[in-house]
Formats: structure tokens, C-alpha cells, sequence
């Protein structure tokens, strides 16, 4: 994992990729969740969006507000996880009736 008290750049380098993987495939199951319909007001649309300007802003801005970005990038995907769980649990209780 990345350390911000000691920038190395190969190791940022490696966290932003790491994150960048990790919400494809979250992603790829959030479409499976809620359609692979991505127009805007989507819940798609809208996670794909937020991620873009994160990453946008990763590699734009300062060591410090970048690290505070990949951390809003961590919980993201956390929520997006959250999101699809509990669209799945819903479905899999309607079933169950």
C-alpha cells in the first residue's frame, strides 16, 4: 500500500493502477447489478463519472491532495461494492417469498 509520509513515485504509480483494476472489476459487477446502461442519471453513469474526476485529479494535483484522493477512490469502490449488495440482497429476499 501506499505511503504518504514517504512519496515514491513507483509506489503511487503501482497504488493508482492497483485502484484502477479493482474498480473495473467492481464496475464490471455493478453492471451486472443495475444494467449496462450508462446514460446520464444512471447509477452507472454516475459512479463512472465520480471515478474519472478522482483519477483526473490523482494525476493532476499536488503528493498531498492526491493521497487524500486515493482514499476517496478506496471508498468508493467500498461503496459501490455496499451498493451492489445490497441491490443483490433485495433481489435474492424476492425470490425467497
Amino acid at each position: 500500500m501506499f505511503n504518504a509520509n514517504m512519496f515514491d513515485q513507483a509506489a503511487f504509480d503501482e497504488e493508482v493502477a492497483t485502484l484502477k483494476e479493482s474498480m473495473s472489476r467492481v464496475m464490471w459487477r455493478a453492471m451486472n447489478v443495475f444494467g449496462f446502461d450508462n446514460s446520464k442519471g444512471t447509477k452507472i453513469y454516475e459512479y463512472q463519472v465520480e471515478f474519472c474526476y478522482m483519477i483526473d485529479s490523482v494525476q493532476r494535483d499536488s503528493n498531498f491532495i492526491a493521497t487524500k484522493q486515493l482514499s476517496k477512490i478506496r471508498e468508493l469502490i467500498s461503496t459501490i461494492r455496499r451498493d451492489c449488495n445490497d441491490a443483490t440482497k433485495g433481489k435474492d429476499s424476492d425470490k425467497e417469498e
